[in-house]
């Protein structure tokens, strides 16, 4: 598997190469068991991101979450490990939409 695929887009690939869904949702609960999503999502912002760190305007902002979302992450994991990583006032106007 890729490194930096959020669980949607593993259960996804894995569904692809005919693996049996009870299959994928036991060893998507013993990965989740070792390691939570909030964790690994953030671990792979750190990487990604390298020296910048996390964007500081909101159309790039927008664009990483749009780059989470395709690599598989869900919505709640992703605004959850942002919320900690950019400024509450720059979470606001994004969230909100101004």
């Amino acid at each position: 598997m890729q490194e930096g695929w959020g669980p949607l887009k593993v259960c996804s690939a894995l569904l692809h190469r005919q693996v049996a869904k009870a299959t994928i949702e036991e060893a998507m609960q013993r990965v989740r068991a070792e390691v939570n999503d909030d964790s690994a999502l953030a671990d792979y912002l750190r990487r990604s991101c390298g020296r910048k760190g996390i964007p500081a305007d909101l159309r790039r902002i927008r664009k990483l979450i749009l780059l989470l979302r395709r690599r598989g992450f869900e919505d709640d994991t992703i605004f959850c490990v942002l919320r900690r990583m950019i400024p509450a006032t720059m979470m606001r106007r994004l969230e909100t939409g101004e």
